[in-house]
């Protein structure tokens, strides 16, 4: 009877969806900008930081080494916000990466001016009740996290496997894609390539590998195009148009297929002025339509030479704002690597993404020449030594481990390894990054990153589902088409350990 008169007033009512939807934008965008105020205040406190330390150069100390930590100095707690993790709520621990030697002047001095981030690091976490892991990642090497903890290993690595060190650390925060998309600004590229006929034979195979150089560089932040140009204007890419596509793989990969298509197309002289002129004004559209980038905006123009420098052009378009362009002269196949570099703001993220690259392919040499030596035996190398990658003994199986990964070793006992995972979460970073006000030349100088992570869940707590309906769900798709969260989201374990 109870039951029945508290129900009597029960009613139902139409969920206007878009009404909902709104809401929902709204409370996460507040949730966000407490989250970019957080790291903002981790950025202006590192910069401060910079400002008023005297470099030491016989410096030496020790500091909360999280891969060997002193838990007499550094004390561990479970905590229940932290998934309970054993962490330092107090004081914040330092990762150096393998590669990088901790003993010398600049990195010490860096770490020890970076220690006066903990107090913003804690006033964050008092203050905002959602506040979950933050850091700072150096330029130098190093990451400053907080709260603190012992860094862990990868679970991946405990098994034996072939060729892999159970302790193995091969983390190092620069490779990060959230440090490397905060360092690198956004930018709308058009790559200008000439096609007349004197780029025919090696000149044109070294333009190519220019162009694919730079096209290594950019990220999925990024807009690009790459135009052939003689007489006229036309996309490598047909289907694109007049039209800078995102940076995403795909369009990579298809720009770099249809590149090698075209030494045939060779024409007998070209036209820099109208290529240049046709380059200003696509980038101006986009400036002004809103699309692309929105940020920085660069022309590449890859040729053997130009008889007509096309001034008028340039002073037309490119004044009194000067937006940047580029021209690089390359001789032989190994300046490409290093005339690229320079024209990324920070050469060093640009050197790390070459060695992706570089890695990327040995791995794919070594598993065809692996491959090879199964079907044919060791006479494979007499035959395809040419092609493949020479690799040493020792080198390849390192590799093979990480090629071949025996899946019987590595999750022969499901129970453990998913409930080695239940620790693990889905996050998003907000990511800044940090440069060195001090600095008296005018490039900026790069500090490094700050940032921090939020749980996927703390999203999802503000579509509750007696607002939506026991037939809805929420999901989340970014404006680069990639999915945050949804239902039927299933990530493979290798996703859920890719901090490593």
């Amino acid at each position: 009877m109870f039951l029945l008169f508290k129900y009597t007033a029960a009613k139902v009512e139409r969920v206007d969806g878009m009404k909902l939807v709104n809401e929902m934008v709204k409370d996460i965008e507040k949730l966000m900008d407490w989250k970019i105020q957080d790291v903002q205040r981790i950025a202006d406190t590192a910069e401060e930081a910079v400002k008023g330390y005297e470099y030491k150069e016989d410096l030496k100390f020790n500091y909360p080494d999280a891969k060997n930590l002193d838990e007499s100095r550094v004390p561990l707690k479970e905590n229940e916000r932290f998934n309970n993790v054993r962490v330092n709520v107090n004081h914040s621990t330092v990762h150096v990466a393998t590669n990088v030697y901790d003993e010398s002047p600049e990195v010490l001095n860096a770490i020890r001016a970076s220690s006066l981030l903990d107090p913003t690091f804690m006033g964050n976490y008092q203050n905002d009740p959602t506040s979950l892991w933050q850091f700072f990642g150096s330029s130098k090497g190093f990451l400053r996290h907080f709260p603190g903890i012992a860094w862990p290993t990868d679970p991946t690595l405990s098994k034996e496997l072939p060729g892999k060190d159970p302790a193995a650390d091969t983390y190092d925060c620069r490779m990060r894609p959230w440090y490397i998309e905060a360092a690198s600004s956004p930018k709308d590229i058009v790559i200008l390539m000439d096609i007349s006929g004197s780029m025919k034979g090696l000149r044109y195979e070294i333009a190519r590998l220019v162009v694919v150089n730079i096209l290594e560089t950019l990220n999925h932040n990024d807009y690009v195009a790459v135009f052939k140009y003689s007489v006229d204007c036309e996309n490598v890419v047909s289907c694109f148009g007049e039209n800078l596509v995102p940076a995403y793989r795909e369009n990579l990969e298809l720009i770099k297929d249809e590149m090698t298509k075209i030494e045939d197309e060779v024409a007998n002289k070209s036209d820099l002025g109208v290529a240049a002129k046709f380059a200003f004004e696509l980038l101006h559209k986009y400036n002004m339509s809103g699309e692309g980038a929105q940020c920085n905006q660069a022309i590449m123009i890859i040729t053997d030479g130009a008889p007509d420098q096309n001034e008028d052009v340039f002073i037309t378009y490119n004044q009194p704002q000067r937006q940047v362009s580029y021209y690089t002269h390359v001789t032989t196949k190994a300046e490409v690597k290093e005339q690229v570099e320079k024209y990324i703001p920070d050469p060093k993220v640009a050197r790390w993404l070459f060695e992706i690259r570089e890695r990327r392919k040995r791995k794919q040499r070594l598993l065809r020449k692996l491959h090879l030596q199964q079907l044919y035996g060791d006479d494979v190398f007499q035959t395809d030594e040419n092609e493949l990658l020479s690799v040493s003994e020792e080198e390849a199986h390192g590799l093979e481990g990480e090629l071949w990964p025996d899946e019987d070793l590595a999750f022969n006992d499901k129970k453990d390894t998913y409930e080695s995972m239940e620790m693990y979460e889905l996050l998003t970073t907000v990511a800044v990054p940090v440069f060195n006000e001090c600095n008296v030349t005018k490039k900026a100088e790069l500090l490094g990153v700050a940032g921090t992570d939020v749980p996927i869940k703390q999203i999802l707590k503000l579509a509750p589902p007696y607002k939506i309906g026991v037939n809805g769900y929420p999901f989340i798709v970014t404006n680069h088409g990639h999915l945050i969260t949804h239902p039927d989201l299933r990530p493979f374990v290798n996703m859920l350990y890719s901090f490593s």
